[in-house]
Formats: structure tokens, sequence, C-alpha cells
């Protein structure tokens, strides 16, 4: 009884914010300083069935004078450096020390399954973090109608036209970040992926529902779930990031301008988000309603 209840208020709760009629992009503003930011809640890959977008978008980043990314235009090469930099272990330990003799054949086998092979000599130099990216990857590239010509980062980039634009984060801090990660809770996070891996689907359109509806409560759901069973990775991926990336916020509502910024839509849901920091320093924050209409912002 108890079960069917909580999905009842879950439907509701649903329904209502369905009529919202939301967009996944909120106002920020303060009363004490003269700046305004648009932060809009982005993912790496898409659907074309997404674009154009809602006019809402392009309505908030045509006001703003200049664009933020996490990372904008990562380049391939500083990317792979750090893989390597961070991504293997030192000489002396391997995978199949933190992992165990199950485990570690677990992984093999899944590598094999997925196809992609990799010999004990390679997988054993991996660190369960860069083995989390991995298996990701795998099962992107098991799905034809994700691409990251769709993610908004990328449609973003392409459609900015003369906007400046930034970076929040550096591709050799968000390694950092990963590589700080103890090998165990790494393991943990990944270990669950693979034992749980034919339901990889669910998590991810949690979080494609969410920039279609406008409406944060799966992604609310999906984090609260990772901060209960992985601690140590929600602190250093979510709330610590979140603490930075707000401070930086805050000081860009200090001038008197209009800015833009696309986060991971993760960072404005759960315990701890980025919408929760800044309404903690006095700043209001108003979600757009969606337009009805299409805009501009396409692949291009």
């Amino acid at each position: 009884m108890m079960r069917k209840i909580l999905v009842l208020l879950l439907l509701a709760s649903a329904l209502l914010a369905a009529g919202a009629e939301k967009v996944l992009v909120w106002e920020a503003v303060s009363p004490n300083l003269p700046g305004k930011v648009f932060l809009a809640g982005s993912v790496h890959v898409g659907r074309a069935a997404w674009y154009p977008l809602d006019s809402a978008y392009d309505k908030a980043l045509k006001a703003s004078s200049s664009l933020y990314f996490e990372i904008f235009q990562p380049d391939p090469r500083e990317v792979f450096a750090s893989c390597t930099r961070y991504g293997l272990f030192s000489p002396g330990k391997k995978l199949s020390d933190v992992a165990g003799m199950v485990n570690y054949g677990k992984i093999k086998n899944f590598m094999l399954v997925n196809g992609n092979p990799v010999t004990d000599q390679d997988l054993e130099k991996m660190r369960p973090w860069l083995l989390i990216i991995e298996t990701a990857g795998l099962y992107l590239r098991k799905r034809p109608d994700l691409s990251q010509t769709y993610g908004f980062e990328a449609v973003f980039t392409a459609n900015r036209g003369t906007c400046p634009a930034f970076s929040l984060e550096s591709i050799d801090l968000q390694f950092r970040t990963m590589a700080s990660i103890s090998d165990i809770a790494s393991m943990r996070v990944l270990m669950e992926g693979i034992n749980d891996y034919k339901n990889a689907g669910r998590d991810l359109e949690r979080i494609m529902g969410a920039i279609t509806s406008g409406n944060p409560e799966n992604l609310n759901l999906l984090n609260n779930e990772i901060a209960f069973k992985h601690p140590e990775f929600y602190q250093k991926l979510f709330l610590n990031r979140n603490k930075r990336m707000t401070e930086q916020i805050y000081e860009l509502m200090k001038k008197k301008q209009t800015v833009f910024i696309l986060i991971g839509a993760g960072h404005f849901a759960g315990q701890g988000n980025i919408l929760e920091l800044l309404r903690n320093k006095g700043c209001s924050t108003v979600q757009l309603d969606k337009t009805g209409k299409k805009g501009d912002l396409r692949p291009r």
C-alpha cells in the first residue's frame, strides 16, 4: 500500500510540473548586485528531435553579453594528456589489487563483450574512475539516437555568433577532481554500472526527460540517490564543484551585465545544488516559462 501511495504522489507531482511548461533555464538576480545570469541545464549528448529549441533559450542567449561553459571547446590533446596523467596507476599498483580478481574478471569480460577488448597489461594500469568513463562511452556508442552533435555544448557553441565565450573550469581541474576520488569509492560506482548495465538507459532517460520537460524532479531523485549510495562521489563531483561555481557566478553578478551560463543539468538538482547555494546568498532564482514557439538554436 505504501508503495502505491508513493507512486501516486510522484505521478501527481509530475502532472503538476508538466502543467508548468518550463524550460531548464533559471534567471538569477540579487537585490544587492547589478548583474543578472541565466543558468541553463546542459547535457553532453542529445537528440535531433530536440531542435530547434524553444525560443525561451534564444531570448536568454540574445539578452546576454557573454557565454560561459564548464569548459569552452576542450582541446582533445589536453583531454588525452590528462587521462594519461591522472587515469593510470602509479608503478607498483594495479587494478586487480583494488578490484579483487572476481571483479577484475567481470571488468575484463565486460570490455570484451561490449566491443572494447583490453589486454591485461593495459587494463591493470587503469584506475576505476577512468573505467567509469570508458564504460559510459561504450554505452553511448550503442545508442545511435544520441550524439554529441546534439549536445547543448556543441549547439550553443555553434550558435554563439560574436558572443564571447569562457570556461568556469579547466580540463586539468575536472580530471584532478575525478582522480581525487578514492579507488575504492570509484570501484563501487564502476561495479554497480557493470552489474546493472542492462538498465543503464534508465538514469540517462531521467536526465533527457528533464531537458525536454523542464521538470528537474527526476534529477533531484537521481542526485539524492547518488548522494546516499556514493557519498564521496557526490561530495567531490557535485557539492564541491557546486560551491566553487556558485562563487564564480556570484562574482559575475557583481558587474552590471547579463551572462548566460551552461552547466551540467545535475548541478541544479539535489542537495547542495547551485540554485540552492545562490538562494543562500540572497539571490532569487526563477525558472523560465516555455514560449511554445521554436527558436533558431539548432546544430550547425
